[in-house]
C-alpha cells in the first residue's frame, strides 16, 4: 500500500511538472520579472515536494554519471551566485560583491530552477512513457505556439496579452514580444520533434522490392507518426514566418548535427531516417517556406547586409537606397561586434567572477562606445553576457554542464539499442547545437522560458540512460518509478 501511494505521488507530481512545461512559455515567454519567479517558485515547491515523497538516494545512485557532474557544476554556480547577492546586500561597502544586488538575487533564484530541473529528471523521470511524454510536452507546446502564431499572422490580427499586443502582418512572434526568441522556442520544439520521430523507428531487414521500400517510406511519413510530422511542418513554417535568420539556421544546423550523429553512431541505422530529415528540408523548408514567404526572410539578410555595409562606409558614392531598404529592428551585425568588444573590456574589470547576475546592464554604459547609440540590456551574445556577469569560473562551469549532458546523450546514443533512447539523445543534440549557434549573437538563454526548455532538451540524453529497455519486459509501471 505505502509502494502504491508513493507511485501515486510521484505521477501527480510528474504531471504538474509537464504543466509547468507546457504553460512555461505563453505569458510573453516568461520573459518579466513579475511573471518568471511565479515559475520558478512553482517549480522549487514541487521539487522540494518530489524529494519528500521520492526515494531520492536510491534514485541518485542509478542517475548516469554526466547528470550528476553536470547538476554539481549548476549548484556550484548557483551557490556563488547567492552567496554574492546576499554578499551586497547585507555588506554593500565591504567588498565588490556584485554591481546590482537586486539584479544578483534575481539572477541566482533563477538558476537555482536549472539545477531543480535536474533534479526533477533524476526523481521522477524513469519510465518510458514518462520519458516520451516529457518529450512530447516541448513539442506540443510550442507546436500550439507555433499554431497560435500563424494564426494571429495569416489573418493579420491583434491580440491584447498581458498588458502587450501581439500579433504583426510582418512577421510571426507567438506569445512573444521578440521574434528572435520566440525563433529560440520554436528551434527546442523542433528538436523535440525530431527526436519523437526518431524514437518510433526501428530497425529492419532490407526492403524485398521496391515496393516494399515505397510503403516503409509511405508508412514512415504519413502513418502512426504522421501528427508529429504534420506538428513539426507547422513549427518550421512559424519559424520560417517569423524571419529570424540565426533562429531558421540554429535549427537547420542543429537537425544537420543530429542526422550526422545518427548516421556515426546509430547502428544498425535505420535508413528511413535519413529520408526523414530529407523531407523536412525538402517539403518544409522549400515547399511550405515558399508559400509563406520564405523569398522574404532571404529579403531580410540581405536588406540587413546593405544597411550594415552603408553604416561601416565612409564612401558617400556607396550607392544604397537606405529608404528603399527596410531597416531591421534588431542591431546590425556591425554593432553586435562593437558591442561584443566593448563587453570584453567590461569582463577584463573583473575577469573571474565576473560582475554579478543581471549587471550586464549596469556595467556596459562605463564602456559602450559613442557609436553605439542603443541602450543594451543584454549582450546579444550569451557567452559573453556569462563571462561579463559570471567571469572564467561560471563560463566554464556553464560549459562543463553543458558537454557534460551533451556526452551522455552520445553515450546514450552509440550504447543504447532502443530507439526511444536514442531519439532522446538526438533531440539533445539537435537543441544543443541550434541553442549553441543562435547564442552568438542573440540572448535567448536569458529568456526565461527558452533558458528552462533548454536545460529540459539537454536533460533528454542523461535520463535515455535509466529508461528499461522495451525486449524483455511486459510492462513498464509507473510504480517503477517511485521505488
Amino acid at each position: 500500500m505505502a509502494v502504491r501511494d508513493s507511485a501515486d505521488r510521484s505521477r501527480l507530481l510528474f504531471y504538474l511538472w509537464l504543466v509547468w512545461i507546457v504553460l512555461l512559455p505563453w505569458p510573453l515567454g516568461a520573459n518579466r520579472d513579475w511573471i518568471w519567479p511565479w515559475f520558478s517558485a512553482a517549480l522549487l515547491m514541487l521539487t522540494a515536494a518530489t524529494v519528500w515523497c521520492g526515494h531520492p538516494l536510491a534514485r541518485w545512485r542509478e542517475a548516469h554519471g554526466a547528470l550528476r557532474a553536470a547538476l554539481i557544476c549548476l549548484v556550484a554556480i548557483n551557490l556563488i551566485d547567492f552567496a554574492r547577492a546576499i554578499g551586497a546586500n547585507l555588506w554593500p561597502t565591504a567588498a565588490p560583491w556584485a554591481a546590482d544586488p537586486d539584479a544578483a538575487l534575481l539572477g541566482a533564484f533563477k538558476g537555482s530552477t536549472l539545477w531543480a530541473l535536474a533534479l526533477l529528471a533524476i526523481l521522477l523521470v524513469g519510465s518510458r512513457r514518462r520519458a516520451r511524454w516529457l518529450l512530447a510536452s516541448v513539442f506540443v507546446s510550442g507546436f500550439l505556439g507555433a499554431l497560435f502564431a500563424l494564426a494571429l499572422s495569416l489573418g493579420h490580427l491583434q491580440l491584447p496579452w498581458l498588458g502587450h499586443r501581439l500579433g504583426t502582418a510582418d512577421y510571426a512572434t507567438g506569445t512573444f514580444l521578440n521574434r528572435n526568441h520566440f525563433a529560440g522556442m520554436l528551434e527546442l520544439a523542433g528538436a523535440a520533434g525530431f527526436g519523437l520521430l526518431a524514437s518510433g523507428l526501428h530497425t529492419s531487414e532490407r526492403a524485398a522490392n521496391w515496393r516494399e521500400w515505397l510503403r516503409r517510406i509511405g508508412h514512415a511519413l504519413l502513418g502512426s507518426r504522421f501528427a508529429v510530422r504534420a506538428g513539426l511542418a507547422v513549427i518550421v513554417v512559424a519559424l520560417v514566418m517569423s524571419r529570424s535568420r540565426m533562429g531558421n539556421a540554429g535549427l537547420f544546423l542543429g537537425l544537420t548535427a543530429a542526422g550526422l550523429a545518427a548516421l556515426a553512431w546509430w547502428r544498425p541505422l535505420p535508413r528511413i531516417l535519413i529520408w526523414l530529415l530529407l523531407s523536412i528540408v525538402a517539403i518544409d523548408v522549400l515547399v511550405l517556406g515558399a508559400w509563406v514567404g520564405v523569398d522574404k526572410l532571404a529579403e531580410r539578410v540581405t536588406s540587413t547586409r546593405l544597411v550594415a555595409a552603408a553604416a561601416e562606409s565612409d564612401d558617400v558614392a556607396v550607392s544604397v537606397d537606405l529608404a528603399a531598404v527596410p531597416v531591421p529592428v534588431e542591431p546590425s551585425d556591425a554593432e553586435r561586434w562593437t558591442v561584443a568588444r566593448a563587453a570584453v573590456l567590461a569582463w577584463r574589470e573583473r575577469p573571474l567572477l565576473g560582475h554579478g547576475a543581471g549587471s550586464f546592464r549596469l556595467v556596459f554604459p562605463a564602456v559602450k562606445p559613442e557609436s553605439v547609440g542603443l541602450f543594451y540590456e543584454h549582450a546579444h551574445n550569451d557567452y559573453l553576457q556569462t563571462l561579463v556577469e559570471r567571469g572564467v569560473v561560471g563560463l566554464l562551469l556553464y560549459l562543463a554542464a553543458v558537454g557534460l549532458l551533451m556526452l551522455a546523450a552520445v553515450q546514450a546514443l552509440r550504447r543504447r539499442s532502443d530507439s526511444l533512447s536514442r531519439g532522446l539523445a538526438l533531440a539533445t543534440i539537435a537543441a544543443a547545437v541550434a541553442f549553441g549557434v543562435h547564442s552568438l549573437v542573440d540572448f535567448n538563454l536569458q529568456i526565461a522560458a527558452n533558458l528552462f526548455w533548454f536545460q529540459i532538451c539537454l536533460l533528454f540524453g542523461a535520463v535515455a540512460h535509466v529508461l528499461p529497455l522495451r525486449t524483455g519486459t511486459t510492462a513498464d509501471p509507473e510504480g517503477q518509478v517511485a521505488q
